[in-house]
């Protein structure tokens, strides 16, 4: 007349008498004590398949301006441990980053670290200048004419880090759209 239900007794296989017969909770899973005769273990998790990491040349854009940070710090050491003003020794160490990073980078991805070289070395500069002229100003006019010094010193070679990163981008963009490799 009615089908049964899930909950009806007559939903369920009966049970049956004798070894590995017994039918078990839901989804074949076995007792913890070990295995019994008739019943399955729960299929084992593959590990994850792990890709290999990228090769110089295919990074992420992240680990260029990582590269060209580093070398704005490395200046930054540098520049501090010559007793000089920020300058030339920052500038060099900003373009060498930047060159790394444009090298190492995917070249659909250079665009994104042209303006790192100028941000790293403004940073650089302005840490560099308060912790090499402790005798600046305290004033805030005194403190931003500093700035602005400090930075000027290194205008060319922000201009010049800048110019290599898209230079050796569009060299590097256009090699890998001809079908060579980046």
């Amino acid at each position: 007349m009615s089908e049964p239900r899930r909950n009806d007794a007559a939903a369920r296989p009966p049970m049956r008498d004798g070894p590995g017969s017994y039918p078990g909770p839901p989804g074949g899973y076995s007792a913890p004590g070990g295995d019994l005769p008739g019943h399955t273990r729960p299929p084992r998790r593959q590990p994850p398949v792990r890709r290999a990491p990228p090769r110089w040349g295919a990074l992420p854009y992240g680990r260029g301006i990582t590269l060209i940070a580093g070398g704005a710090v490395l200046g930054l050491l540098i520049t501090l441990a010559t007793g000089s003003a920020p300058g030339a020794v920052l500038g060099i160490f900003v373009i060498i980053g930047t060159v790394a990073a444009a090298l190492a980078v995917h070249p659909r991805s250079v665009y994104r670290i042209i303006p790192a070289p100028a941000l790293a070395y403004l940073a650089a500069a302005v840490i560099t200048g308060l912790i090499d002229d402790r005798a600046v100003d305290a004033s805030r006019t005194g403190l931003l004419i500093s700035a602005a010094q400090w930075t000027a010193g290194g205008f060319l070679a922000m201009a010049a880090a800048t110019l290599v990163a898209i230079t050796v981008g569009a060299i590097r963009w256009g090699r890998s759209r001809r079908g060579h490799r980046p």
